[in-house]
């Protein structure tokens, strides 16, 4: 059977971090480990970790390595979990988040089945729950097996990575304030077509805490969520990286698509002057790399498997930003 390593950064999870590992442990497949590290939380996260480890019987179906280390941050944290772990398969689990009971096993079941048929995979990425911290299901993401699905989920949970295919191609999380997730999977996504979307599973519990420090430093115009940084070693990742086999207007359409989500996320809480300046800083950005964008054949026959919902977003902020009427 395969083998799985799951990694679990922590930084002040004292909330969730219990149910996140009873989800864990309680897997049906066997041949996994987890590796814990606990990123310098200035809480009761690592004594909470402790304790529920040593209460743990010790015949337990995986192998769990805890660490501590001084803050690193959440990119250089994975970073370094990729190193260290040994199994073939690599898969990443927030801290207030939780999975089903055989989230595992529907993911290597699906490696199985495809490696009997002679198709190698690389990356596998399902769906999800949108659930709230009392478990009530906010929004379903149900993937349908279309190519643009893998767009749908670019962050790393509700993945299988293979390890080596990791390590070969130098795929990394960006160390910036904001996107770290994207470009980990757009790189990935950029060097293999053995890609595998699992349809109808959403095993992954993706959970809404409104305290959380994700869920609202992205909503209006700072210095620290200035997608720039990403935005430009995306491209640059695109045009200087070899055997890049996502194709050119495929790369456009979501350099565009990231652009006007990011002017929408940040509109409502941002100040008028704030948010027009950066908008004019990102529209240059896309046109200088990408000087006929607004002619993307995707903007105007939407790609299959795009949501309905965010590709009128998209068209409709481009047509609007045309006319300086946002």
């Amino acid at each position: 059977m395969s083998k799985v390593s799951l990694i679990l950064p922590v930084y002040n999870g004292s909330q969730g971090i219990v149910r996140c590992l009873n989800s864990i442990i309680r897997q049906s497949y066997e041949n996994f480990n987890l590796l814990i590290i606990d990123d310098g939380s200035n809480d009761d996260s690592s004594e909470i970790i402790e304790t529920y480890l040593d209460k743990l019987e010790k015949k337990i179906r995986c192998k769990i390595k805890f660490l501590r280390q001084e803050n690193q941050g959440v990119s250089r944290t994975r970073n370094i979990g990729i190193q260290m772990v040994d199994g073939e398969w690599i898969g990443f689990i927030d801290q207030d988040d939780y999975i089903s009971r055989d989230y595992i096993k529907k993911y290597v079941l699906s490696i199985q089945n495809s490696e009997k048929s002679g198709y190698k995979v690389d990356v596998l990425v399902g769906g999800y729950d949108r659930v709230a911290d009392n478990g009530k299901v906010i929004r379903h993401e149900v993937l349908k097996g279309k190519n643009w699905d893998k767009y749908v989920v670019v962050s790393p949970w509700a993945h299988l990575y293979r390890r080596q295919f990791l390590i070969d191609n130098n795929i990394y999380f960006l160390e910036t304030k904001i996107g770290e997730d994207v470009f980990f999977n757009l790189k990935a996504y950029a060097h293999t077509n053995h890609i595998i979307v699992l349809k109808n599973n959403c095993g992954y519990k993706w959970v809404f805490n409104s305290s959380s420090v994700s869920n609202s430093k992205q909503n209006r115009v700072t210095e620290q969520n200035d997608p720039s940084l990403l935005l430009n070693a995306i491209i640059k990742m695109y045009r200087e990286d070899e055997g890049i086999k996502t194709p050119y207007a495929e790369q456009e359409y979501y350099i565009t698509r990231y652009v006007v989500w990011y002017c929408i996320f940040t509109f409502k809480d941002s100040k008028r002057k704030e948010h027009k300046k950066r908008e004019k800083e990102l529209f240059w950005l896309l046109k200088s790399y990408y000087p006929k964008y607004y002619k993307n054949k995707h903007l105007w026959r939407k790609i299959e498997g795009e949501p309905l919902k965010i590709y009128l977003a998209v068209t409709g902020y481009l047509l609007l930003h045309s006319v300086g009427l946002v």
